[in-house]
């Protein structure tokens, strides 16, 4: 079976040749690797053409900047295999994460496989620290995913797996038909939280998951330049309520107590991140901004499956349930401080031990 491996570029001249090495030197030898330039100003481009003569299996689209969901989107349109991968410009992949998930999705036959992935930290050019995580291996069906019931919040690795499986569009493989049939694409209005919307959609459509607890991803941060997920800006609150109004649509009257829960612990996070040194909102905007966010429908619907997970905040919800914003947002000042000042870790969730 054909294998498309989708990879969005946009300045990544320097990053890129790893990646594409890790690709590129696939066990499994029948792949279209379609590189979507978005737009780079650096040598990317030209990078990206370069490959493309090296190799008969690298397409190239080069495309006005547009962001990763365009990009993905063209790289849909552009897919021929029975499966497809997405991964990153900055990461690499073992090289035999292809044989491997297919095999899964073909012996197992389930809808979508997903891999285990290692954590690198870089900063000024040197690698810092890894992290990593093991789950149990096995079959799971959408209907046991979706329920909260089934979501064991006192295991960590249960619940940072669980996550995975929901907030990721790498390390995994998809069914293309699937997503074609079904006309599934990333929302190109949101520059965050459309992986979410586009993967629990996709969830929807299929019966099983196999996870594999092989590390085949390797999923690469720059602690130099603050991530998509650590920024924090003014539309997000909007935006994660555009993704939470679309997965429970497409999901309709499924149990869903599970993916609530998920948008619950994602607002909880995002209402701490508004006090965090590079917030855009001063601390009065911040605090009329919590009780803005606490108003809302999707807190009011999502925050009735939150439950507090191991080393997460007790306090701030607590505050929050009986509408003591300005306690909360000076618990949640205090936190950010603390985390500033190198007490606690906020630099991405996947090297730090909490679910904030």
């Amino acid at each position: 079976m054909l294998v498309s491996i989708v990879i969005p570029v946009y300045n990544a001249e320097k990053v890129l040749p790893g990646c594409m090495d890790s690709v590129l030197n696939q066990s499994y030898g029948n792949l279209e690797i379609i590189l979507i330039d978005d737009g780079s100003t650096d040598g990317s481009g030209s990078l990206c053409d370069r490959y493309k003569s090296m190799d008969d299996r690298v397409k190239v689209c080069h495309q006005d900047n547009a962001g990763p969901s365009a990009a993905r989107n063209n790289g849909i349109h552009l897919a021929q295999g029975s499966y497809l991968m997405f991964v990153d410009a900055d990461d690499h992949v073992d090289t035999t994460i292809v044989q491997r998930l297919v095999d899964a999705i073909e012996t197992k036959n389930v809808g979508l496989a997903v891999c285990t992935y290692k954590s690198h930290l870089f900063s000024n050019g040197k690698e810092v620290a890894t992290g990593s995580f093991q789950v149990q291996p096995g079959v799971t069906s959408t209907e046991e995913f979706f329920s909260l019931e089934t979501f064991d919040i006192e295991n960590s690795q249960v619940v940072r797996a669980r996550h995975h499986i929901a907030g990721n569009v790498w390390g995994r493989l998809y069914v293309l038909d699937t997503i074609k049939t079904n006309g599934l694409l990333f929302n190109t209005r949101l520059t965050r939280y459309e992986d979410i919307s586009f993967n629990l959609c996709y969830l929807g459509h299929i019966n099983e998951i196999f996870v594999s607890n092989k590390e085949l991803y390797h999923y690469c941060v720059n602690n130099d330049k603050p991530s998509l997920s650590d920024r924090v800006t003014k539309d997000k609150f909007e935006m994660l309520t555009t993704s939470y109004e679309a997965v429970c649509h497409d999901l309709g009257n499924r149990k869903i107590g599970y993916i609530k829960y998920y948008y619950s612990y994602i607002i909880m996070g995002s209402i701490i991140r508004l006090f965090q040194d590079n917030s855009p909102f001063p601390f009065r905007e911040a605090f009329h901004e919590v009780k803005a966010i606490c108003s809302s429908g999707t807190y009011k619907d999502a925050m009735r499956y939150y439950r507090i997970s191991k080393g997460g905040s007790a306090l701030i919800p607590f505050l929050l349930r009986r509408k003591m914003f300005l306690l909360a947002s000076l618990a949640a000042k205090a936190r950010m401080l603390e985390a500033s000042l190198g007490k606690k870790p906020i630099r991405q969730w996947c090297f730090s031990s909490e679910s904030e």
